[in-house]
């Protein structure tokens, strides 16, 4: 196995450290690391999921638990055994029912995927499968990985150790390659079942109720514009009362937090057209208010506007 083999190649043996929460190379992205991982992280009481993003790709493997995931207007189940994948800045809000007898327990890795690419190059197909996971559209975000669970939970913890015994100072191998070589088994791993696992993640979406897709399509046409709940409750012939209970209760956030993601995603997308102002995106998603634009996209996004066009280009 991997560890195995990077162990080999060090002289000598270490201690390993205690890994069990977050973990980080030093370097140069995702601000001071090319890379974060946390290792069977475990939230048993208290768990405020909020709308947010990355600036590298996230793979997320839950190991207990059970909730939805909302992305991209989608709302996916999440159980035990599934793998989430999240694009750079790709808006996610996770929503665990979580009790003392039911913990939501989680590993998870994000990563700057311009900085491991080159050591996918020797790899055609690989690289090829990379690069549709980090740029793919409509990008796929879950694979229920079944009787391959054990696999990757095992790889979880090597790259925990791989990075827990890290030196700063190692002459043979950088962080980076010893990171490669786990990406390249992980996606060997998940490549095979990939095309099925669409499918399967397609007929997993929540579909309890057809009023939750038709509210989504309505906040779809019409989040440019101020929010009325009036307007919306008369278009889809339910209640206002009604509809904030079974939104909340199927996305697990308020209208309002929803149509404020979803603005920010769109001013992603513009961002990253590089052709109109800031200022002209802050009132294309319906704020008027420029500095408060700013302020929310930090707060959601972790850079600011302009840091993330710079970025994007």
């Amino acid at each position: 196995m991997i560890i195995d083999e990077w162990k080999s190649w060090k002289e000598g043996g270490r201690t390993m450290p205690d890994h069990a929460g977050y973990t980080g190379h030093r370097g140069k992205m995702l601000g001071s690391d090319p890379f974060r991982m946390a290792l069977r992280r475990t939230s048993a009481s208290e768990y405020r999921p909020t709308y947010h993003a990355h600036q590298g790709l996230e793979l997320l493997y839950v190991y207990e638990g059970r909730g939805r995931v909302v992305v991209n207007q989608r709302v996916i189940e999440v159980t035990p055994g599934t793998l989430l994948m999240f694009q750079p800045f790709q808006l996610h809000r996770i929503q665990m029912d979580v009790t003392v007898s039911t913990p939501y327990v989680r590993s998870f890795v994000i990563f700057e995927p311009t900085v491991l690419e080159p050591y996918l190059q020797p790899f055609a197909g690989v690289h090829k499968f990379f690069t549709r996971v980090w740029k793919g559209f409509p990008a796929f975000h879950a694979i229920r990985t079944g009787s391959r669970a054990p696999f990757l939970e095992q790889l979880f913890e090597e790259l925990g150790r791989i990075i827990a015994e890290e030196e700063p100072n190692d002459e043979h191998y950088s962080a980076e390659e010893r990171f490669a070589v786990f990406l390249v088994t992980f996606l060997q791993t998940i490549q095979p079942f990939w095309r099925e696992q669409e499918e399967v993640a397609e007929q997993a979406e929540l579909r309890d109720s057809p009023h939750v897709e038709t509210i989504l399509q309505w906040i779809e046409d019409h989040y440019r514009t101020p929010f009325r709940m009036e307007q919306l409750a008369e278009a889809v012939h339910l209640s206002p009362k009604y509809i904030s209970a079974l939104f909340t209760k199927m996305i697990g956030s308020s209208i309002t937090e929803y149509i404020m993601s979803r603005r920010i995603r769109q001013a992603c997308v513009l961002l990253r057209s590089g052709v109109m102002q800031i200022q002209d995106i802050a009132q294309e998603i319906g704020l008027t208010n420029v500095s408060y634009f700013c302020q929310l996209f930090k707060q959601t996004v972790g850079v600011s506007p302009h840091q993330y066009r710079k970025q994007a280009r």
